[in-house]
């Protein structure tokens, strides 16, 4: 069962409602007493959809929603997100790869929605929307892995703007799919000669399978490109969520299905992926 503030396993100020159809999650309770956060109460989801803005009397409300099925979560998350827009609760939502379009389509991309998350994403999502210091997390490499997304994206991003504005000599052939697709699969080769994980760079595979995905015309959703960036879906969440941000990428809803979001390169990111490549085949 989730301890609540009357259990002396928590003493810390801050408070979590949590809405969840299951009675236990040992791996969200070690994540709340890394956080310092104690349980508040836990409510089914049934039981929430239609009261959400109710119980949004605590610091947090975590919607654990990984089992939810669609009739169920498509309301809940609705009412979600009208409480994270109008600014009347912090919410951290977990959901399954097969529910992360759904999920993304009404909460956007960011780092308090959560799929499939390991012990320290959970604990490190939780302080963060506690706005407290990452260090009091027990695992501080995710620290320090946090603070390399931003300087590893602002490197590829300067040396992709160098590179579109470089014109010092003929560009060579525009780089076809099959180019791109060459440059993946070589990426993940690498893992058949050298230990698995040693060069991680989702940020970068995300952006070729985006180039190579324009170039053959199709389209591809947000669990579609967590599975292409080869890391853990959070993980891979985070990463978008910086690309977006750096104007790098778009999301834009399926016409059809509204529950599927497509991302899609931005003008300037396209422009930006066009020069590197070029000047690559020069």
């Amino acid at each position: 069962m989730f301890g609540t503030d009357s259990d002396t396993t928590y003493q810390r100020s801050l408070r979590a409602l949590i809405v969840s159809d299951s009675a236990q999650d040992p791996e969200l309770e070690e994540a709340l007493r890394l956080a310092g956060v104690s349980v508040a109460s836990v409510v089914s989801i049934e039981d929430a959809i239609g009261r959400l803005d109710s119980l949004a009397y605590t610091d947090l409300l975590l919607l654990e929603c990984s089992d939810t099925p669609s009739p169920l979560l498509d309301p809940l998350l609705r009412e979600a997100a009208g409480l994270i827009a109008s600014g009347d609760a912090v919410i951290i939502t977990t959901v399954s790869l097969k529910q992360l379009d759904l999920a993304s389509d009404h909460l956007g991309v960011s780092s308090r929605l959560l799929c499939q998350p390991s012990l320290d994403e959970r604990a490190t999502a939780i302080l963060e929307a506690s706005q407290r210091e990452l260090s009091r997390v027990h695992d501080t490499s995710r620290e320090g892995r946090l603070r390399q997304v931003g300087q590893d994206l602002r490197r590829i991003s300067e040396t992709l703007a160098g590179l579109a504005h470089e014109r010092g000599g003929p560009a060579g052939p525009p780089a076809t799919a099959a180019d791109v697709r060459a440059i993946l699969r070589a990426r993940r080769m690498r893992d058949e000669f050298f230990p698995a994980g040693l060069f991680p760079d989702p940020a970068w595979d995300m952006l070729l399978d985006l180039y190579a995905t324009h170039l053959e015309e199709a389209k591809v959703t947000v669990s579609a490109l967590c599975i292409a960036s080869a890391v853990p879906a959070t993980t891979a969440l985070r990463w978008l969520e910086i690309l977006e941000s750096e104007g790098l990428v778009v999301r834009n809803p399926d016409t059809k299905d509204r529950r599927r979001i497509h991302v899609s390169l931005s003008d300037d990111g396209l422009a930006r992926m066009r020069d590197y490549l070029a000047a690559g085949i020069r």
